[in-house]
């Protein structure tokens, strides 16, 4: 049997190609001490949602500072990050995590997911998952932060049908429909194959030229990696308008505080009832 090796995706294999272009040493250890600095802050601030630090805070945040909060109002000028909060008002617990951090000369971009528990109005909140970004620029020579947005993440359905899900994937291929099928990939998306490994933006535009005309789902399993991360297995038949061919699947399902969205698939050609790494 006969294969492209470029018109898998979800169904096959996906060929990736990367440049990686020298960067001197003095930059990557300026950024390297930037990520550094940012990261502490980042820490400072979370522990003066618990514990104020006026004097701190205004050396933090910028005079002209403009941020969202989780729960939507819209604020601006230094005061308005106070971490001095209401009366009745308090964080008593502030953990970040997945913090990433992006340094674009003299301004940065920080995203990382954070847990809160307190008080508001009176009632009690643990476990307040949200998602954050805060910007930063560097002024006379320290950062300060210049606006933040944070959003509450939804916990995840308690039943999904994984089942619907990967055929609602390959349907979106079958149809060519490229908006449903970009809405199921997450951006930290990778993809594991014989012949090479691909991320999302190649993904989408090798379905964009798949010809899928069938498929059959097999032998089906859903797994719990944790509460928001599934691994699904199972063997799928395919034909498109050249071939046909029968592969061994696995996909990585996250939950992303929103929606659920795919973050690695892998596809390996079955050969006489088993799969095999090689290309065909």
């Amino acid at each position: 049997m006969k294969r492209r090796p470029v018109r898998l995706s979800l169904v096959g294999v996906w060929i990736a190609a990367g440049v990686v272009a020298a960067t001197p040493d003095h930059a990557l250890a300026q950024q390297s001490k930037d990520e550094q600095d940012l990261i502490g802050i980042e820490k400072e601030m979370c522990a003066m949602l618990v514990t104020p630090n006026p004097a701190r805070h205004s050396q933090l945040f910028a005079e002209d500072y403009m941020g969202v909060g989780s729960r939507g109002a819209v604020a601006s000028g230094n005061a308005a990050a106070d971490p001095i909060q209401p009366a009745g008002n308090r964080t008593t617990s502030c953990v970040d995590q997945d913090m990433k951090v992006h340094v674009y000369g003299d301004a940065a971009v920080v995203t990382a997911v954070g847990t809160r528990a307190g008080v508001y109005h009176g009632a009690s909140y643990t476990n307040r998952r949200v998602r954050y970004t805060d910007t930063f620029v560097r002024r006379n020579g320290k950062w300060v932060c210049v606006a933040s947005h944070t959003s509450v993440l939804v916990s995840p359905p308690k039943e999904v049908d994984w089942l619907a899900m990967e055929r609602g994937m390959l349907q979106a291929v079958k149809a060519g429909d490229i908006v449903a099928f970009s809405a199921g990939v997450d951006p930290t998306f990778t993809g594991i194959y014989p012949t090479g490994v691909m991320g999302r933006e190649k993904q989408i535009e090798v379905v964009r030229s798949e010809m899928l005309k069938d498929f059959n789902i097999q032998e089906f399993t859903a797994r719990v990696l944790d509460d928001q991360t599934e691994l699904l297995t199972y063997k799928v038949n395919t034909t498109t308008a050249e071939r046909t061919g029968a592969y061994a699947v696995s996909s990585i399902w996250r939950w992303d505080g929103t929606a659920w969205r795919t973050i690695l698939h892998t596809a390996s050609p079955m050969v006489d009832g088993a799969a095999r790494s090689g290309s065909q």
